[in-house]
């Protein structure tokens, strides 16, 4: 589910509690991408995000960048999605809002915090099996 960009300022907020984590206080790359991929695609341009342009306007590459040869946008977004994931899974574990960059594209999603259910005990069916098997060869008289 992907939150409408109605809902900026929340998402605003969401993205600076990312920014101010251990994750991305010293990850300044990092952050100035996370920064540029979120306010881009409020903006609506999310999908006009390319390679490019992130690599000029975050990472300083002038007019002659060529992504093909140099893989530094590449790299920072996995590194990116890396850190993201770190941040929800402790500190972030709590946000109401998920900010991500899905593999495959640069435009930031935002969607509501899912928090997984506790696991549930699952039911022993190894040992359910293993009593059966003895069951039927002690009465089998084996």
């Amino acid at each position: 589910m992907v939150i409408k960009t109605g809902k900026d300022a929340a998402v605003r907020g969401a993205l600076q509690r990312v920014l101010e984590s251990k994750h991305f206080a010293q990850a300044a790359g990092l952050s100035n991408m996370l920064r540029y991929v979120v306010e881009e695609t409020l903006a609506g341009r999310g999908l006009e995000l390319k390679e490019y342009n992130i690599g000029c306007e975050v990472f300083g590459r002038g007019e002659t960048f060529d992504p093909k040869i140099d893989g530094i946008v590449r790299v920072q977004a996995h590194r990116l999605r890396g850190k993201l994931k770190d941040y929800y899974a402790a500190e972030g574990n709590q946000d109401e809002i998920v900010i991500s960059v899905p593999a495959g594209g640069y435009a930031a999603e935002f969607g509501p915090n899912v928090k997984s259910p506790l696991p549930r005990p699952s039911f022993p069916w190894r040992w359910v099996a293993a009593a059966t098997a003895v069951a039927v060869v002690i009465g089998a008289g084996i």
